[in-house]
Order: C-alpha cells, then sequence, then structure tokens
C-alpha cells in the first residue's frame, strides 16, 4: 500500500498529473430569468396574465435554485448562479436552467434550456386551462432561446464535423444552409 501511494505521488511531482480533488469548478454566472405567465387560448388572440403562478427554477445539476409566484402582471423575476453553458461559449455567456410552472386551473408546464443571461432574459409560460373530459397531460417545450444564440452554436459544431454548404436557394435570407 505504501508503495502504491508512493508511486501516485512520484507521478503527481514528477509528471505533473494534478490530483483529481484539484479539478477547477466550471465557470458560472448569475442572472436573471423573468417569467411571464399567461394564459393560453387558441381562440383568442390576446392572453390574460395569470397571477400566482408558481416558478420552480431547477439548475442543470438537478437542484432547486428558486421558486416563486408571479405578480399581479403574472411576472415573477429569479436570479440564479449557474455554469456556463460551454455550447453557446462562442456567441455569449449563457447558462440554462429548467422551470415547472403550475397554477389553479391550469395544466402543468415544463421549460428546457431556459436561457440564463447577466443581461437577463424572458421566458414567457403558456399555461392551458384545464378542460373537463381530457387528457390534461403537463406539457413541455424549450425555452426561448434567441436565433443569435443558436445560430453561432450551429456553425460551430457543423464546421467541427466538416460539414459542408447546400446550394444556396434564391430568395432565402439565411442561405447557405449546411448538408450532410
Amino acid at each position: 500500500m505504501k508503495r502504491l501511494l508512493f508511486a501516485v505521488l512520484l507521478m503527481t511531482v514528477c509528471c505533473g498529473i494534478p490530483p483529481a480533488a484539484a479539478a477547477q469548478p466550471p465557470p458560472t454566472l448569475t442572472g436573471t430569468v423573468e417569467f411571464r405567465a399567461i394564459e393560453q387560448l387558441p381562440q383568442e388572440p390576446w392572453h390574460r396574465a395569470i397571477a400566482g403562478a408558481r416558478v420552480l427554477v431547477i439548475g442543470p445539476d438537478g437542484k432547486l435554485l428558486a421558486t416563486g409566484l408571479t405578480d399581479a402582471a403574472g411576472k415573477w423575476t429569479a436570479q440564479v448562479t449557474v455554469p456556463i453553458d460551454q455550447r453557446f461559449a462562442r456567441s455569449r455567456r449563457l447558462g440554462t436552467v429548467t422551470a415547472i410552472a403550475v397554477a389553479n386551473g391550469y395544466i402543468e408546464r415544463l421549460f428546457f434550456d431556459v436561457p440564463v443571461t447577466e443581461e437577463g432574459a424572458v421566458q414567457v409560460v403558456a399555461l392551458s386551462p384545464i378542460q373537463p373530459h381530457q387528457r390534461n397531460e403537463p406539457g413541455y417545450e424549450l425555452g426561448m432561446l434567441h436565433r443569435l444564440w443558436v445560430l453561432p452554436l450551429l456553425d460551430h459544431y457543423a464546421e467541427q464535423a466538416g460539414l459542408g454548404r447546400q446550394a444556396p436557394v434564391e430568395g432565402d435570407w439565411n442561405s447557405p444552409h449546411w448538408a450532410p
């Protein structure tokens, strides 16, 4: 046993192999997300704010980071510290959380990859009323990631994979698109 410990110590000193305990934690950011709870009614062109909706904010490690109730305008803001999401590191400092929203008389809704930024981000929480004689299962969707945050991510990984470009399409503002 002493020989094994001596060998590990020797490798650490001579070869520069750091012990596992010296691993650095990922960089973090502290930012805010404003949640805006609204009633989702397909037949109505407008949406009513939902006061008293409970929002749970869950970190990438699965721990509950914050919880709160929306105000009379349907808004609640959470300030959280999260690891910087390395997928977006080329375009901006951005972290992500998962959010769960519940309100009396409404179907629960989950939101994955909700952005957290130092400048502040907004996540609309559209809840549907519970309907009698319906399945009324919880809904889920991706967070409101802005296209200007997503496009650099797409380009980075497409370039890393060595993908080519499709032929430009006349009238398409986003041409040329990536090809397999």
